[in-house]
């Protein structure tokens, strides 16, 4: 191997570095690691979903939305490209089509927990209560750790009282 070659060698370090500092917070040190993948690094699933969550928390949803759309093209079968993609399109104000996301791909993200209780709260946020309740409740029967979100979560506010304890 040339000097030339290792340079060019990805670090295999360089994502979970990445993860690292989004979980901490630390939102431009993460951005300028992943930035630093190569391009085929970049669209890993890991490396994609990073890039979305990134998006997303910096209030980039339109810049999210296409990642998401990437990611829906090229991992068909992975819920997070849906997921994201819904919770971008809630955030601007398009809930009944966040629904619309999840309800398309249901076979995919029929088990996850988050896309489950996501469309719970978008059920809220189109006032179809029932149907909000049974979602939310699903979700924090797979995953109760759910139950401390949903007690402070703005999008359930008017059926928080009818979840179950």
């Amino acid at each position: 191997m040339t000097h030339a070659q290792l340079e060019k060698q990805p670090d295999p370090h360089a994502l979970r570095a990445a993860q690292g500092y989004f979980e901490l917070g630390m939102i431009s040190d993460c951005q300028s690691t992943l930035e630093q993948l190569p391009a085929d690094e970049k669209l890993r699933p890991d490396s994609l979903e990073l890039s979305i969550l990134l998006e997303l928390d910096t209030g980039r949803h339109e810049a999210a939305l296409e990642l998401c759309t990437s990611a829906i093209k090229l991992y068909p079968k992975a819920p997070f490209g849906f997921i994201n993609k819904a919770f971008a399109l809630h955030e601007l104000k398009q809930t009944p089509e966040s629904l619309q996301v999840l309800e398309d791909a249901h076979l995919v993200v029929a088990v996850d927990p988050t896309a489950i209780y996501n469309r719970g709260c978008y059920l809220a946020c189109l006032n179809r209560h029932t149907e909000a309740i049974y979602w939310v409740n699903k979700a924090i029967r797979l995953n109760p750790k759910l139950r401390d979100h949903a007690s402070t979560d703005k999008d359930l506010q008017e059926i928080r009282h009818r979840l179950e304890p």
